[in-house]
Formats: structure tokens, sequence, C-alpha cells
């Protein structure tokens, strides 16, 4: 599921919804695309941790692709790149297993 460019306080909570919406019986596994989101918020990191537990309650595995950048400097900042199931690239989260523990932190320098 591909999620918006910006993901901040004006859209976040429609994000955590139409995340939810797909939590649907006989669906185990939801990717969240992030790799065109350019810019998210300290809410939407927010809605997505939200969502992440609310998947966890339908029996949902639900994967985050967020390259480096931007975005996944505020998943750092707020420590939610610490447990949240981070993976570097679409193609990563559907590969799936345990997030790579690089995937959530952010290259030094």
């Amino acid at each position: 599921m591909a999620l918006p460019a910006t993901i901040d306080m004006n859209n976040a909570w429609q994000v955590g919804q139409e995340l939810l919406a797909a939590f649907v019986a006989g669906v185990t596994t939801v990717i969240a695309d992030l790799t065109g989101t350019i810019r998210c918020s300290a809410a939407g990191v927010h809605e997505l941790a939200l969502a992440c537990q609310r998947a966890a309650t339908r029996s949902v595995d639900l994967r985050l692709a967020i390259p480096a950048g931007e975005a996944l400097h505020v998943f750092s900042l707020t420590g939610h790149d610490r447990w949240l199931p981070i993976y570097p690239s679409v193609a990563a989260a559907i590969a799936g297993g345990d997030a790579p523990p690089e995937a959530g932190r952010l290259a030094p320098g």
C-alpha cells in the first residue's frame, strides 16, 4: 500500500484509517510503502506505530518500507526505529524475516 509523499497532522489519521481497512480477514501481511514519502511528521510516526499495534491485535504483520532519508530520520529521532518493523525497501519488506537491525538506523555522518 503506497503512502502519500507527506504524512503530517493534516492526513496522518486518514493514513492510519486506510491501513486499518487493509487488515481484513485472511490478510496476513501488509506492506506500507513509504519509499515515496518525503516528509513524515511525528503525527505520522504516531499513526504508523498505532497501525502496527492494531495489525498485531488482528494477527497481521505490518511492515514499513522506509529508505534512508528525511522520513526515516523522524522515526529515528522518536526512537520508533528501534521497535517498528522497518525495512529499507519494498523488496526487503516483501522478503520479510526480521527487519534488518540497520534498517531503522541512519548511516553515521
